[in-house]
């Protein structure tokens, strides 16, 4: 299990029932306090000084937002111990690996769909073949448009992925190609 993965169980397990509400606020918090921070990464935010004013910072903010409550200062907990414990440059991908593990526990299947053109009414044939495939509650797809593709399209669920785009398909036709084995 890698850092990141440790510190997403960390969160969620902390977070308990309110877990979504606390992942969705830290969504927003991170790049706010990587901003404050003078630091994409935020290498330039650590140590117990940094970690308590990060902490005031984001309590004080909650406060006047009218947003101050247990999962603030469990989200807050969170990010100062990070900092604290120098591992804030993590944050990106412990918000990935904290997606999953919500995903898992919600049975929920994200579709990442490329293709050439915006997906229209596919999308719902799309979400119901992998609702059958996976047996999952929900399915998320995030459709990127890729003109590249020139036509067809990419599918990837999961650490699968089906390219069915043009491209691909010229690329292997080129390759083909290109070893000489074409008889005619």
């Amino acid at each position: 299990m890698s850092v990141s993965q440790r510190w997403a169980e960390a969160f969620v397990n902390s977070m308990g029932a309110d877990a979504e509400e606390a992942f969705d606020a830290l969504k927003i918090i991170i790049p706010w306090v990587k901003k404050c921070s003078g630091s994409n990464d935020g290498y330039t935010v650590f140590g117990m000084a940094a970690a308590n004013q990060a902490g005031r910072i984001i309590k004080k903010a909650g406060e006047q937002s009218g947003d101050a409550g247990p999962v603030l200062d469990g989200v807050t907990r969170f990010i100062t111990l990070m900092i604290e414990k120098k591992c804030f440059h993590y944050s990106d991908t412990v918000i990935n690996d904290i997606q999953k593990l919500l995903d898992v526990k919600n049975n929920t299947v994200r579709v990442t769909l490329e293709s050439a053109f915006p997906a229209d009414e596919s999308i719902d044939e799309l979400t119901d073949a992998v609702r059958k495939r996976t047996h999952a509650n929900q399915v998320i797809i995030e459709n990127t448009i890729r003109p590249e593709l020139i036509g067809g399209g990419r599918l990837k669920i999961g650490d699968e992925v089906i390219d069915a785009s043009v491209l691909s398909q010229l690329r292997q036709m080129e390759r083909f190609m290109g070893r000489g084995e074409v008889n005619g």
